[in-house]
């Protein structure tokens, strides 16, 4: 049987889920520059940028990151607010530099190089969009948005295929599990996003939905609980505990105790 025969008058379901990531495109810069090309960068916009260098070597310098170098073959995705600089490593740096705001999270970690090899056709699909995002009609334009998403997921995919990729989740279970092993550290939240890979509100908002409460909130309650036996010990004064457990001070930890479990650190002792 003729292949495209076997699938007529059958239905392709999916076994899950089908989401598109329906981005809403701002940008396309197709860039091919030498050793002199050298950006600073400061702008506020909350969006997303997605690097795909082709050849030779780049370098992004991310707020309160080391520079992180881009080489060939690889994608990178980064919240706009945190770039600082990016320039070119080496002699040549060739590579697509897209602006966006996704319609829902990425399915993969910000701030991290994925190597992604060379997509049959990417060239092409690029060419067409490029041209299709300048164009004075809006359909043309949504066509280049949904080519770019088209683009995105087909990255996304040759990721998961060749790189373990930490899902959302599991992300933020190993920022909990840190902060549980030691609570007592001065824990922030651009320290939580950086080692999540996400921006500042995305972190925000994944603990929120993983956890039901904010890095914050969760932070105090992991100290406040871990109080509790060295309260009940004896052994330690106020001062000491709220000392290794990351209290500015014992009125502090005493406040935040009384508020939580209803008496003062005393009275519970």
């Amino acid at each position: 049987m003729d292949e495209k025969q076997r699938f007529k008058n059958q239905p392709a379901t999916a076994v899950g889920p089908v989401r598109c990531l329906a981005p809403d495109l701002r940008s396309i810069w197709d860039v091919d520059v030498d050793a002199s090309y050298d950006v600073c960068c400061h702008r506020p916009e909350q969006q997303s940028i997605t690097i795909r260098t082709l050849r030779g070597a780049g370098e992004i310098q991310l707020r309160g990151r080391p520079p992180i170098r881009l080489t060939a073959n690889s994608l990178i995705t980064v919240e706009q607010p945190a770039v600082e600089r990016y320039r070119c490593v080496g002699e040549h740096w060739r590579f697509w530099w897209f602006e966006y705001i996704p319609g829902e999270p990425l399915p993969i970690a910000s701030h991290v190089v994925f190597p992604v090899g060379r997509l049959s056709g990417e060239s092409d699909q690029m060419e067409e969009m490029f041209i299709k995002m300048q164009h004075q009609s809006e359909a043309e334009r949504r066509i280049a948005a949904a080519s770019f998403s088209l683009l995105l997921q087909r990255w996304f995919a040759d990721i998961r295929v060749h790189c373990h990729v930490p899902t959302q989740q599991q992300v933020i279970e190993a920022i909990v599990d840190r902060i549980r092993k030691d609570p007592g550290t001065h824990w922030r939240v651009p320290r939580l996003a950086a080692a999540a890979g996400f921006c500042e509100t995305r972190l925000r908002r994944e603990f929120k939905s993983a956890t039901g409460v904010s890095p914050a909130r969760f932070i105090l309650r992991t100290r406040l609980h871990a109080a509790v036996p060295m309260i009940e010990q004896g052994v330690y004064t106020l001062e000491g505990i709220a000392e290794q457990l990351g209290f500015s001070s014992a009125f502090h930890l005493s406040t935040a105790f009384k508020k939580a479990y209803g008496v003062s650190p005393s009275k519970w002792q």
